[in-house]
């Protein structure tokens, strides 16, 4: 199973403003629906209740500690359970957010699919930092209002803790100093976004 994360974002990093996108782009929406349609997303349970229904032709997987039911989508308690449920399906996964989510699976992901608005908005909710150097862009298409990039990981390099045998580990570093750090800037009790 290949991992993708999709994201819009600005030049500050901005993601998200009081529990929304702070923009409004159809054609970045169009994007979105092409390139995840078929496959399965993954999103946290704050994203999930900002959207408010599970997306159509695709399989909706949240995460949420507390595992509350969700009519039309799947509910995993942690971030394993969440990857061993999308292997089973055979389809691809697309990571769609929050941020802690986001910082959480940033080092399994292989392919990044990033439209960097080109417009400056507030926000309150920003990508994780990640080293550019170990990406390289495989595609690009210029839109009035973004540019989308498709990023893969340098051939060189593979995830950092790829499904299978090093998953455990992966999952045990997320409890690690080094997530913790990733996550500066997320107040706490927001990792289910």
């Amino acid at each position: 199973m290949k991992i993708h994360l999709i994201v819009a974002i600005t030049a500050q990093g901005v993601i998200g403003n009081k529990k929304g996108l702070p923009w409004h782009i159809p054609e970045d929406l169009k994007q979105f629906k092409k390139i995840t349609s078929g496959n399965t997303i993954l999103m946290g349970r704050r994203t999930y209740e900002t959207i408010g229904r599970p997306l159509p032709n695709k399989e909706n997987l949240v995460l949420d500690a507390e595992k509350k039911p969700i009519a039309g989508a799947t509910v995993c308690g942690s971030i394993d359970e969440a990857l061993t449920w999308a292997e089973k399906q055979g389809k691809e996964l697309y990571v769609i957010g929050g941020a802690s989510v986001y910082a959480q699976m940033l080092p399994m992901v292989e392919v990044m699919h990033i439209s960097h608005v080109k417009k400056d908005y507030p926000g309150d909710v920003y990508f994780p930092e990640y080293d550019k150097s170990k990406w390289q862009e495989i595609k690009r298409e210029e839109y009035d209002e973004f540019t989308a990039i498709t990023y893969r990981r340098n051939s060189k390099l593979s995830p950092k803790y790829p499904l299978g045998t090093k998953r455990k580990n992966f999952i045990a570093s997320l409890k690690s100093e080094s997530l913790k750090s990733s996550l500066k800037g997320i107040p706490s009790g927001e990792t289910n976004q």
